[in-house]
């Protein structure tokens, strides 16, 4: 059996999709141990090291791809590795791309996270979002939609945690701010601005990212004050949310893995898919979450920062809002589903052709006008 993820990373996508994808690999890896998993990509050359580095092979599909492009290159490399599941985790896609896609697999898989096309010709719809089950998908009709955060998507480094207590101080400590691992919009440097001008004693760990293209500011900004320190990288960010008293991050994956450790956090969005998250979270109860970038001052956000370093009993309600949102076992889950569904369409008894279903393949030129 041979997996494949059609999947990007790189400075201005970030690296969401290709983590996620690999921690899903991982769990296909342990659950499905004589399969072989690729990984196509484009434009990702960045981070091709940490896919051969999870043990994946990597097919580099070419970079600045338009969609008829793409398209292209993935059917062929789909038939030359003699793909077997399709696992598609990319925004740059439209009704075409999957339309011609799926009858060339024996299972398409597609992530989604906000329902960003009119459409989703699939076997297998995954939106593993804590509002997934809100959405109203326009599917085939035998698609089997994986709905919410039981399939959330959690790195191995984070089991130990499954069964984890957290215990809020009196007063907050150690602050952790992420926003990714590229931070397009310079969120991290509001954030440092906003906890500069507390007088509060406290140790801020800033994970920026190692395409984070605004250290040269950051370190300027951060100048003597021993309040920070600065991390291009973390190889054991588990370890370090767990001696978090707050988190300042943005409404993605980073949010799931907060959650899992029951920390108080403070979302700031700074792009159209983490609209929801954000909006959920606040409205839920599930996070203090203070809008989009540059609907908020410093001033502001700096008061906000500290009722939350002050506020014990606000941030306890915060950790009993998140308890049994993750369980870490959503990797495991995922896969198994994946492979039960594999089973079930190939069963002789269930088949049934792609005509008989009423797909169709299209002319890969025709996808402009179905982009949307």
């Amino acid at each position: 059996m041979n997996f494949a993820f059609r999947t990007n990373a790189n400075y201005a996508v970030g690296s969401g999709h290709l983590r996620r994808c690999l921690t899903l690999a991982s769990a296909l890896k342990e659950t499905a141990p004589d399969a072989s998993i690729f990984f196509f990509t484009s434009g990702s050359g960045d981070y091709q090291k940490l896919i051969s580095d999870g043990g994946f092979s990597v097919v580099d599909l070419g970079s600045s791809l338009s969609i008829e492009e793409d398209l292209e290159e993935t059917i062929a490399t789909v038939s030359k590795n003699n793909i077997d599941i399709l696992i598609v985790d990319n925004y740059s896609i439209n009704v075409n791309y999957l339309r011609n896609l799926k009858p060339r697999v024996k299972l398409l898989v597609v992530f989604d996270d906000h329902m960003h096309i009119k459409q989703y010709p699939c076997h297998v719809l995954v939106n593993l979002n804590l509002y997934g089950h809100l959405l109203d998908y326009s599917c085939d009709k035998n698609t089997r939609l994986l709905l919410g955060t039981e399939f959330v998507q959690l790195r191995p480094e984070f089991d130990p945690y499954q069964e984890f207590k957290r215990e809020n101080p009196d007063k907050v400590k150690h602050i952790l701010v992420t926003f990714g691992g590229s931070d397009v919009k310079g969120v991290t440097i509001f954030v440092v601005k906003a906890l500069s001008k507390l007088k509060q004693d406290f140790l801020a760990y800033i994970v920026t990212g190692t395409n984070f293209k605004r250290g040269e500011d950051l370190a300027k900004l951060v100048g003597l004050d021993s309040r920070f320190i600065v991390l291009p990288e973390v190889g054991d960010m588990a370890k370090k949310i767990e001696k978090t008293d707050l988190a300042i991050a943005s409404p993605s994956s980073i949010f799931y893995e907060l959650a899992l450790l029951k920390t108080p956090c403070i979302l700031i969005g700074y792009a159209d898919n983490q609209k929801l998250i954000l909006d959920y979270a606040g409205k839920n109860g599930l996070a203090v979450s203070v809008g989009e970038i540059g609907s908020i001052s410093e001033g502001e956000f700096s008061s906000t920062i500290k009722r939350l370093i002050e506020n014990k009993e606000e941030r306890d309600n915060l950790s009993r809002r998140l308890e049994d949102l993750v369980d870490g076992l959503g990797r495991y889950r995922l896969a198994e589903a994946l492979l039960e569904s594999y089973n079930n369409q190939n069963n002789p008894a269930n088949s049934q052709s792609d005509e008989e279903k009423g797909d169709h393949l299209s002319d890969p030129e025709d996808a402009a006008q179905e982009a949307q």
